[in-house]
């Protein structure tokens, strides 16, 4: 499970790349509730664990 201090800076670059929980859905092939669970710290995953932690580290920022 993500710790708080992990979901914090997770939605903070969220916000920052406006990326939504149906970007994350859309590249895992899942619904974006099942992001929603594991982002709020209800449910775990440890694939959608690991995406979100792969995608925090990347310092890359894409823009559209």
């Amino acid at each position: 499970m993500l710790n708080i201090d992990e979901q914090k800076k997770i939605k903070e670059k969220m916000k920052k790349t406006h990326t939504y929980c149906a970007t994350f859905a859309r590249e895992l092939g899942i619904t974006r509730q099942a992001v929603n669970l594991v982002l709020n710290r209800v449910g775990s995953s440890e694939r959608i664990e690991k995406h979100l932690r792969e995608w925090y580290a990347n310092k890359e920022i894409k823009r559209g």
